[in-house]
């Protein structure tokens, strides 16, 4: 049997751009986690969790980005050829 997959709560957030952006811009994981409110509640009190911010950056992001360098360099060596 195998486990659910489990999705990225950054991802599925409905700022998630917002969040990309504060990223790339350096913004402290924390600082990100306690303004998206990315985290849990427990006993009614937030909790924010700047881990799960880290790994969306370094797990979702990153492959996002690998994926449009890709489709840079294709688009890069199709107008090569077309020359």
């Amino acid at each position: 049997m195998t486990e659910p997959v489990r999705r990225c709560p950054v991802c599925d957030h409905p700022s998630v751009l917002g969040i990309n952006q504060a990223i790339l811009n350096g913004k402290p994981f924390r600082q990100i986690a306690r303004t998206y409110k990315i985290g849990s509640e427990r006993s009614g009190e937030f909790r924010p969790d700047h881990k799960k911010v880290i790994r969306h950056a370094e797990g979702c992001m990153a492959t996002s980005f690998q994926k449009v360098q890709e489709s840079n360099l294709t688009a890069q060596g199709e107008a090569i050829q077309a020359r």
